[in-house]
């Protein structure tokens, strides 16, 4: 009889314990899959304010145009 109990209280300890394992390798891949994309956001990131500044420099530059007001359009 305590045999038994004691059997089935290891198999429920065993149980926990792998649940908990494969809880913890879960969290732990969801961490590195996150990191990843967030370490390619940044990289993203950053060329495009390098280029959005490349861009700017190129516009204020060139001399601005004359803009007429409408009521000499027409």
């Amino acid at each position: 009889m305590y045999d038994e109990l004691y059997q089935q209280e290891r198999y429920a300890d065993m149980l926990r314990e792998a649940e908990h394992e494969s809880q913890v390798r879960a969290a732990k891949a969801a961490q590195r899959h996150k990191s990843f994309y967030k370490s390619a956001l940044i990289v993203v990131g950053v060329k495009l304010v390098a280029l959005g500044n490349r861009l700017q420099d190129n516009v204020e530059t060139v001399t601005p145009v004359q803009m007429l007001p409408t009521s000499e359009c027409a």
